[in-house]
C-alpha cells in the first residue's frame, strides 16, 4: 500500500523506514511541527517525571539539568514514549497503557500522593490534563510547557495530487488534534469526494472519534493504543485490499 505519515518528522523517518521493511510505500507530511522551548528545572524538587509524549522526552534534553534528571523515575505514557526515554538515558521508566487516563490510574497504583511533585513536561496543547487526573487525589504535578506543534495550514501540492487522483491508499493518523488538522485540510481543498475508498487507520478510538462526522465509513482503530498495534492493523487492512 501507499500509506500518508502524517507524524512529525522526528517520529516519521523511523516509521517510514519501517513501513518499507514491511513491504509498503511510505509517504510523509506531517501535521504538525515542533518548536521547543527554552527551560529550566531544579530536579531537586521533584520525585519522578510523567511523559505523555516522546516529543516531552525530546524537551527535557534540551533542559540544562538534563543529566541530573534522567536519574529520575520516569513514567510513560505508553511503550513508544519509553523507548525515546530509553534512548535520552533514562534508567529507571515504567510505561502505562497508552493514555492519559491509564497513565493517571498507573501512577495512582504506585505512588503515594503525599510527597514531593511530580514534573510533566508536555506540549502547549496537552493531550489530556494529568494535573486534573492527579490532582484530585492529593498529587502534586507540576506541568511545564516545553515545545509546541503549530499545525500544518495546507497539503503539499504533491500531496494534494496524490489525493485527488486517488493515488494514496491510507493515513496514519496518531492523535485527536491531527484527526482534526487532516479533516480540515481534506474541507479546504474540497476533497471529500477523493477520499472514497482511502483508509483511515488511527491509533486509538478519540482519535477516530474526531473523524466521525466528517467520513462514514473506511475508518479503523487499532486493537491497543500503540504503534506495533497500528502496524498490525496495517498489515491486516493490507491483506484485505
Amino acid at each position: 500500500m501507499r500509506i500518508l505519515i502524517t507524524r512529525p518528522h522526528a517520529d516519521a523517518g523511523p516509521l517510514a523506514a519501517r513501513l518499507q521493511r514491511m513491504g509498503h510505500e511510505a509517504l510523509v507530511m506531517p501535521l504538525l511541527e515542533i518548536a521547543f522551548r527554552e527551560f529550566a528545572v531544579d530536579p531537586s524538587r521533584f520525585r519522578a517525571v510523567l511523559a505523555t509524549s516522546a516529543n516531552g522526552i525530546r524537551a527535557l534534553g534540551r533542559c540544562a539539568n538534563f543529566a541530573r534528571l534522567k536519574t529520575l523515575p520516569l513514567y510513560a505514557v505508553g511503550p513508544a514514549t519509553a523507548a525515546e526515554a530509553r534512548r535520552a538515558g533514562f534508567a529507571c521508566i515504567e510505561a502505562a497503557g497508552g493514555d492519559v487516563v491509564r497513565l493517571g490510574e498507573y501512577v495512582k497504583a504506585r505512588l503515594d500522593p503525599e510527597g514531593a511533585p511530580l514534573l510533566h513536561v508536555s506540549g502547549k496543547a496537552a493531550a489530556g490534563d494529568l494535573q486534573a487526573v492527579l490532582g484530585g487525589c492529593g498529587f502534586k504535578v507540576e506541568r511545564i510547557i516545553g515545545y509546541e506543534a503549530k499545525k500544518a495550514r495546507a497539503f503539499t501540492p504533491q500531496i494534494r495530487a496524490l489525493l485527488q487522483a486517488g493515488a494514496i491508499d491510507a493515513v496514519l493518523l496518531y492523535s485527536p488534534r491531527t484527526a482534526v488538522i487532516f479533516s480540515a485540510l481534506v474541507r479546504r481543498a474540497a476533497l471529500e469526494g477523493a477520499l472514497d475508498g482511502v483508509l483511515l487507520l488511527c491509533l486509538s478510538k478519540p482519535v477516530a472519534a474526531k473523524l466521525a462526522d466528517f467520513m462514514a465509513g473506511d475508518i479503523y482503530v487499532a486493537q491497543s493504543p500503540d504503534q506495533d498495534a497500528l502496524l498490525d492493523l496495517v498489515q491486516r487492512c493490507s491483506q484485505d485490499r
